[in-house]
């Protein structure tokens, strides 16, 4: 458990790119995909663990990014860092581009695409994915914003 805490802001930093955002982030309601708004992880589940409460608890900071994607295919990253006195600021937004095939969601950031199967569920206001990382498997649940 103590390795997967070094790896998990490495994790995360790929699985951010599959984020979403609210409704409005088109400005109507004829979204192009139900992807279109703010996402926020919610849990992350390895060995049948929730680690994200001692994410939070431990004051991981990459875990308050949220993904805004909208309807002209943009997506944007308003991520979080620590700070020199050790609590969450601001960081750079992360800028980029979402495409869908069926249920695979790329996401292209600083010209590196990632590519996820994305199942929602709860009136597609969560969806859940799945990462490998050293030999585990993260399921990795957003919810809308």
């Amino acid at each position: 458990m103590k390795k997967l805490m070094f790896v998990v802001p490495v994790l995360l930093m790929g699985l951010f790119s599959m984020s979403c955002s609210n409704d409005d982030e088109g400005g109507n309601n004829n979204n192009v995909d139900v992807i279109v708004g703010a996402w926020k992880i919610s849990s992350i589940i390895v060995d049948d663990t929730d680690i994200y409460p001692i994410l939070v608890f431990q004051g991981v900071c990459e875990i308050e990014t949220v993904s805004h994607f909208y309807n002209d295919y943009s997506v944007v990253n308003k991520t979080f860092q620590e700070n020199a006195e050790g609590d969450c600021e601001a960081g750079p937004d992360d800028n980029g581009t979402w495409s869908r095939e069926g249920n695979v969601y790329t996401i292209t950031i600083n010209q590196t695409p990632t590519s996820a199967e994305l199942n929602f569920s709860d009136n597609n206001n969560k969806f859940t994915t799945e990462q490998q990382f050293e030999g585990q498997t993260a399921r990795v649940t957003f919810s809308r914003q």
